[in-house]
């Protein structure tokens, strides 16, 4: 009896003094502060101006969700996108305080006055220690990113229409050698288990010091997609090939797509 109940102490304090360094912390923390505040401005520059007048949790369960309403206090936009970052809880061997994932938020032909609602899911395996949408211009706009196969597990890529589709290869060079083109190719896989995703338009911007880049026509528009995607594991290649005398050393390509 007394072998067991020694036992069980020298578990708890083996569990105590994980604890104490840091190994189950992730399941501790309360990064709730970081969740987007209704009456928060996501833009507010000039005539631009865009609020987030409601911003609804469900954390209870994995992978959470969101639902954000969005006010139009400025000029129409004819197309503007929001990333919103979800924050799962790291592994207990990571240094990383959490883990992010992105989601597109995008409208389009937005009138001055009018109200948009979204509804955003996750896709963590845990419930979400908070969520934010991210400001349009600045340092909170994020590269196009492709998928990741780090030590850790797997990190998707940015993902488009609700988690129907992802970035699973990001290829290119914008600062070739004299005589070469900059170019970029975004490899899109469908995530779709039962349905095709079907056909969708897509335009390629460029931001630098946190504002778009005037590149021309060319990436001011959408365009169609070369085919249509099927179900989950179908993929279609996005590449764009540049005609432009300005640099684009430290220029993040930011991918956009809508149906």
């Amino acid at each position: 009896m007394r072998s067991g109940i020694g036992l069980v102490l020298a578990f708890a304090a083996a569990a105590a003094r994980c604890k104490a360094l840091g190994f189950h912390e992730e399941t501790a923390k309360d990064m709730s502060d970081k969740n987007t505040k209704a009456g928060t401005y996501v833009l507010s520059e000039g005539a631009h101006k865009i609020k987030v007048t409601k911003f609804e949790t469900d954390f209870k369960s994995a992978p959470g969700s969101v639902r954000i309403e969005f006010v139009n206090e400025g000029s129409p936009e004819e197309f503007i996108a929001f990333d919103v970052e979800f924050g799962y809880p790291a592994p207990a061997e990571s240094i990383a305080p959490y883990v992010p994932e992105f989601f597109e938020v995008s409208f389009e032909n937005w009138k001055t006055g009018s109200v948009e609602t979204r509804t955003q899911p996750g896709i963590g395996k845990a419930a979400p220690l908070f969520a934010r949408v991210l400001s349009a211009t600045g340092s909170d706009v994020r590269m196009t990113a492709a998928r990741e196969t780090p030590d850790t597990g797997l990190r998707r890529g940015t993902t488009f229409l609700g988690n129907k589709i992802e970035v699973v290869k990001l290829e290119g060079n914008l600062t070739p050698p004299e005589g070469t083109k900059p170019s970029i190719a975004f490899t899109l896989e469908s995530q779709e288990e039962s349905a095709d995703v079907g056909a969708f338009r897509y335009m390629v911007q460029f931001f630098k010091d946190g504002k778009p880049m005037d590149l021309g026509r060319k990436f001011s528009i959408f365009r169609p997609a070369s085919k249509p995607l099927g179900k989950k594991g179908d993929t279609v290649v996005v590449d764009v090939t540049l005609d432009t005398a300005a640099s684009l050393a430290g220029a993040r390509p930011v991918l956009r797509v809508i149906q």
